[in-house]
């Protein structure tokens, strides 16, 4: 006797979606006339699962001026940054603006075998 087949289906499983945070902060947002260095510190976290993320390119970026550097996640998802500043030889202060940029590229695990009852 033969075996029959019926006919395939194929189903798929949607993959997870994640949500981040990334979050900057400075060792001090106020720097002499004499000039200085501040650090920055950005954390990258998948908020989903609440676990840092590693491995990922953080851009830190300055508003006024365009300028710009990256740094890499460490295992904790911290990226640090050291910028120095010249002194300011104006009677007037200036300020700067940075801000912290990435893009999260996560391998979601495997799933787990499928049950069939």
């Amino acid at each position: 006797m033969a075996t029959v087949y019926s006919n395939k289906i194929t189903v798929t499983v949607a993959g997870a979606t994640y949500t981040y945070s990334l979050t900057l902060s400075a060792s001090t947002t106020s720097v002499p006339a004499t000039g200085g260095t501040v650090t920055f510190t950005a954390v990258l976290t998948n908020t989903t699962l609440n676990k840092p993320v590693p491995n990922t390119v953080v851009t830190l970026t300055e508003s006024t001026t365009n300028t710009s550097s990256t740094a890499t996640t460490d295992s904790t998802g911290t990226a640090t940054f050291s910028v120095t500043f010249p002194a300011n030889t104006s009677t007037s202060s200036v300020s700067y603006t940075f801000q912290a940029s990435a893009t999260p590229v996560e391998t979601a695990p495997s799933p787990g075998p499928i049950t069939v009852v």
